[in-house]
């Protein structure tokens, strides 16, 4: 293809040049913020055009049918969708009409959503969401019932195996073309016009089983990584769990103190003989009032210990002398003290602050006498799950919401050591969540790259370059056969 042709292409698509480099230019899709590079050859090669587009996500029907469909592998042919099946509409079946236990799948456009004794389809099945999940494509491998959110496809060219044509719809991203020119559903007739290509039946089971097998590895990988962020949770739980017991420097006490690892110097205490000022309750003002003024931490701006940057913060209009009353200084500690069960009682410590802030009436503000405790150390027992039973141990419970109040904060135990074993343990916590963040960002960055695998390899199936072609086996036994 034309280089000019193709830029002319991933313009009118709303892609964007960014700059020139020493042998590409680099475009960017702003619909997605996806980045690819063309080279400055006259002409470009089919499979580094069709790589282009699918980086950028701009291959519309119209691209498939000028690009992805010139230069067919040896021995494949060119259909339209239209030519090779009907894509028939679901039939409502509301859910009090369905059977449980009858035996036949009943699909929505997001899979399946329940079963019933009957189905209208007269086997294997593709189903292709319509409304709703528009684009997402399933398979069912006997008969089913699709119901009015989808198409389905249930008659297939002889010999040819469902699942191949399966694998190629979930290829053509319909959802994706469709969310990106924001129509909320997709009509057989644009894709009635998309031309597809069809290698001979060998070569599609080949495929199949080619893609069954990269496949399963992916989905395999993804279940693994998806349970990385759990992983990452239990381990900073469990690091606070052994700051907060002594288990994490009894090693220190040893070697500092020629003592046993028993932390016989550990106070259990009420948290209000650590504080110097406080509880005190923040400041409710109507939402009319905010826009412009002073900074506030709201309830959604802090969690895990920490506040979010200040200039993500709203504003708003306050005396000065409500300023003055709930100001917020380096840290104080803020306590949630209204929420669900499962966020009350979070808690953050204030860094940084370099301007007035103050903080609204669903959390206390805390002053700690720094003289017994550290609130670095503070902040990290609260967060730890000893530390929020403590606080919630009291709490009030209505319907979808729990609260506790200033005496709840200051009766909670607080499991205190001495001052240089504070700073010990701030400093080893500190050490192991710098690893845990280090090994954290390294799997945000694969994450991607890896979700991006499954398209990147039925991208490749559907031009030939997975497995080899019938003209190539043809070649090779042919070689094979003259060299004997």
């Amino acid at each position: 293809m034309k280089r000019t042709d193709l830029i002319r292409h991933l313009e009118s698509h709303g892609c964007m040049f960014v700059r020139e480099g020493r042998k590409h230019t680099v475009y960017k899709n702003p619909a997605n913020g996806l980045f690819s590079s063309v080279p400055r050859h006259q002409v470009i090669k089919k499979f580094l055009v069709v790589k282009i587009c699918d980086d950028l996500v701009c291959r519309d029907h119209e691209h498939s049918k000028d690009v992805a469909m010139t230069d067919l592998p040896q021995g494949w042919e060119e259909n339209s969708i239209r030519e090779l099946f009907d894509f028939k509409y679901g039939k409502g079946l509301t859910q009090e009409k369905r059977r449980l236990g009858g035996g036949f799948a009943v699909y929505g456009s997001n899979g399946i959503v329940g079963e019933h004794d009957q189905a209208i389809t007269q086997g294997p099945t593709i189903i292709v969401g319509r409304k709703g999940s528009v684009g997402e494509v399933h398979l069912s491998p006997t008969k089913c019932w699709p119901i009015d959110t989808t198409y389905f496809i249930d008659e297939f060219p002889d010999g040819s195996p469902p699942k191949f044509w399966a694998f190629y719809l979930k290829s053509l991203r319909l959802g994706q073309q469709e969310r990106s020119s924001a129509i909320p559903g997709i009509s057989r007739e644009d894709i009635y016009k998309l031309k597809v290509p069809v290698p001979p039946l060998a070569e599609q089971r080949r495929i199949v089983a080619k893609l069954e097998e990269l496949l399963g590895k992916v989905e395999a990988c993804q279940k693994r990584l998806a349970k990385i962020p759990v992983i990452f949770k239990r381990f900073r739980q469990s690091v606070l769990a052994a700051a907060c017991s002594g288990d994490l420097t009894s090693d220190w006490r040893r070697n500092s103190r020629n003592a046993d690892d028993t932390p016989d110097t550990w106070q259990s205490i009420e948290f209000g003989r650590l504080i110097a000022e406080g509880p005190q309750n923040g400041i409710y003002k109507p939402q009319a009032l905010y826009g412009r003024g002073t900074l506030i931490v709201r309830i959604d701006n802090f969690y895990d210990g920490a506040i979010a940057p200040w200039t993500t913060l709203k504003r708003v209009e306050l005396s000065s002398k409500e300023v003055d009353q709930f100001n917020l200084a380096n840290e104080d500690i803020l306590i949630n003290r209204v929420n669900s069960i499962k966020f009350l009682g979070k808690s953050a410590i204030v860094k940084n602050l370099k301007e007035p802030c103050v903080f609204e009436s669903n959390m206390m503000r805390c002053r700690l006498n720094h003289e017994i405790v550290l609130p670095d150390y503070a902040i990290l027992y609260l967060r730890s799950a000893t530390g929020r039973q403590e606080l919630r141990a009291n709490a009030k419970h209505a319907v979808n919401q729990s609260s506790i109040n200033q005496d709840d904060v200051k009766s909670s135990l607080f499991s205190l050591p001495p001052l240089d074993e504070q700073g010990e343990i701030i400093n080893c916590v500190e050490a192991l969540f710098q690893v845990a963040d280090e090994i954290e960002a390294r799997y945000r960055k694969a994450r991607p790259q890896v979700d991006k695998l499954t398209q990147s390899i039925l991208a490749k199936a559907f031009r030939g370059e997975l497995v080899p072609t019938e003209a190539e086996l043809a070649r090779r036994v042919a070689t094979e056969g003259s060299s004997v």
